[in-house]
């Protein structure tokens, strides 16, 4: 399998073989893997986010074309127990597991004892309800490949959504300040209580000893004091014993199946689009593709107007129909026969745009005196429009 090139699989698959574990493979098509769960029925499954929002989705479309008393009395047991997870923590309960949740149990085998889950973010929604819907814990993690899979691990029993648990047994994890980015262990929140945030950085046995035949860039990687610095921002919460992952120092993202993504190199081919002017790429890792803020080209878009019959669209007055479908579903296909051209992966084509007018400038903090692209910024001033874009 070409995945166990991926750190996650490997460790664990080295846990299952030293206890003398048996390991099920799916079929390696997405659609089966419910069916195929069915077959191997597994004590403990592990995916990354993707494919635990798939199965979410499986659970939530089969509910919704249930009969009105079925539907009626899944949306009351869901309801319930997510009420008490939340209170308390609860996963199990006497009544609703025997009439609903057993036989959601069933989606993936009915054996399931716990679920881990780690690659890249889980929404915390869907980490509760699956929780509640298969009546076991999930257990996520957070590390490199450069640390070996995990350096913090969620418990079993915390029910605090949003978080990848506390460092384990072998390694330590400090935080440095991140100015550039406005992230400084010192920050304290409303309240004045000192929550510090800055760039994660690993140090213990666990830890790589360097890239094969790359002593440039594992010099690059260590501090001087033999810190790995991970690139990811966190923050430590209020009671000290979890960190919250909550940004990026380097210009690279992963996306919630796990892959990661260079916006610098996909941005550079779709300049190239005679629609683009200007153009941020951006993904974040609870979604699984990649959307996109694009200055366009007045003139193309005029010509694009005209084209379809639109002849009262001038230079003057296009950027009023920026938000026009048709106008977007042009630019989109465009980008993607490029991106194709070139390429670009399935997930490194853009699925959504949003177009303005502003350019990215000096004056208005969008650009480094480099002419470089403050991504930080950009994201912050179209805080609304990429959620827009990723609901």
């Amino acid at each position: 399998s070409s995945d166990l090139a991926h750190v996650m699989e490997r460790v664990f698959i080295t846990a299952c073989i030293l206890n003398n574990v048996a390991i099920g493979f799916f079929t390696g098509n997405p659609l089966k893997l419910m069916e195929d769960a069915q077959r191997l029925r597994p004590t403990i499954f592990i995916g990354v986010p993707r494919i635990y929002q798939r199965i979410h989705e499986v659970i939530t479309t089969n509910i919704a074309k249930a009969s009105c008393l079925k539907k009626s009395l899944a949306e009351r047991a869901i309801k319930t127990k997510l009420e008490n997870y939340y209170r308390n923590g609860s996963i199990t309960h006497s009544i609703w597991d025997k009439l609903v949740f057993k036989k959601m149990k069933m989606a993936l085998g009915g054996n399931v004892r716990f679920m881990v889950t780690g690659s890249a973010p889980i929404s915390p929604e869907i980490k509760a309800f699956l929780k509640i819907c298969f009546s076991c814990p999930m257990i996520e993690g957070y590390g490199q490949t450069e640390n070996c899979a995990a350096a913090t691990l969620t418990n079993f029993i915390d029910n605090t959504p949003g978080h990848v648990g506390g460092p384990v047994s072998s390694c330590e994890i400090k935080l440095v300040d991140c100015p550039d980015l406005n992230y400084y262990t010192s920050d304290r929140d409303e309240e004045g209580v000192n929550v510090p945030r800055g760039e994660i950085c690993i140090r213990g046995p666990i830890i790589f000893k360097g890239y094969f035949k790359d002593k440039e860039n594992t010099r690059k990687a260590f501090d001087s004091e033999g810190w790995l610095h991970t690139g990811d921002v966190g923050c430590i919460l209020k009671n000290g014993n979890a960190i919250k992952i909550i940004d990026r120092v380097k210009n690279i993202f992963k996306l919630s199946q796990g892959e990661y993504v260079a916006p610098e190199k996909l941005e550079g081919v779709l300049m190239q689009s005679k629609y683009v002017t200007q153009i941020m790429v951006h993904g974040e890792s609870l979604h699984n593709y990649v959307v996109a803020i694009i200055i366009p080209n007045n003139e193309e878009c005029v010509k694009y107007f005209h084209s379809v019959g639109r002849n009262g669209v001038s230079i003057d007055n296009v950027s009023s129909y920026f938000k026009d479908e048709g106008l977007k579903k042009e630019i989109l296909k465009d980008l993607e026969t490029l991106g194709k051209s070139r390429d670009f992966k399935g997930f490194e084509i853009i699925k959504q745009i949003f177009l303005t007018s502003e350019m990215f400038t000096l004056d208005n903090n969008l650009l480094t005196p480099t002419m470089k692209l403050k991504r930080h910024e950009v994201k912050k001033k179209y805080e609304n429009e990429i959620r827009n874009m990723y609901s």
